[in-house]
């Protein structure tokens, strides 16, 4: 279904100090005997990088986008989320003010809704389950409300299904809130994150690290867990 390229050192850096913001990350599997499940490592090969393009509340993100939007084009697919024809025009006229083609064959846009354009937290964890890639859809809250209980999440929620419905993907929802950029898996055995996010009592209640454990090795085929 895609085709792989590998990624430059520089670039592969450039996207580490970026990753908050961008999306998340398909890529291919290095097969694994021991785990059912397999949660691939971010410098591992990849299809493509998606990111939800920033709305009119977050404008000041654009020319950044755009910026890495022209340099990951050299390289490799990118998908574009925009949530209005008005977003879409927006981010196509960033894009051609650093230089970029937003008609380049290797950026795909796709008319999405969403929130906010922190794909990196509400995004798709791309699994593999018996060798077959899958998505995972943990729950989103808008960083457990800390920046006010105004702030919309519902549409962050359903991309991770849109992206499933895009990619053809089997998608399969988990019930806990968790954002993904507090995740960073060695695409062996090992899951680093923080306690403070996940164990947060206003993103999961009552929620403790020995389940906390239980679960991130359930779903992600780990064997080690380590709380920063």
């Amino acid at each position: 279904m895609f085709r792989y390229r590998k990624t430059p050192i520089g670039l592969r850096l450039a996207w580490v100090l970026v990753g908050c913001l961008l999306g998340s990350l398909q890529v291919t599997e290095i097969a694994s005997a021991e785990a059912v499940r397999r949660v691939p490592a971010e410098w591992e090969p990849q299809a493509g990088v998606w990111l939800q393009w920033p709305g009119p509340w977050e404008r000041s993100y654009e020319t950044a986008f755009a910026r890495i939007s022209s340099v990951i084009v050299g390289y490799q697919p990118l998908h574009i989320l925009y949530g209005s024809p008005a977003i879409q025009s927006a981010a196509k006229n960033a894009i051609r003010r650093v230089g970029a083609n937003p008609d380049d064959p290797n950026i795909r846009w796709h008319a999405v809704p969403y929130d906010s354009a922190w794909m990196r937290d509400n995004g798709p964890v791309y699994v593999f389950e018996n060798s077959r890639l899958k998505i995972q859809n943990w729950g989103f809250n808008a960083w457990g409300g800390a920046f006010g209980t105004a702030v919309p999440f519902r549409q962050d929620n359903e991309v991770p299904s849109a992206v499933a419905d895009l990619t053809g993907l089997e998608a399969r929802t988990v019930d806990i809130v968790h954002e993904r950029g507090n995740l960073e898996f060695n695409g062996l055995d090992t899951v680093l994150l923080n306690w403070s996010v996940i164990g947060d009592p206003r993103r999961n209640e009552n929620y403790t690290r020995t389940q906390a454990e239980i679960d991130l090795k359930r779903y992600f085929g780990v064997s080690k867990v380590v709380f920063i």
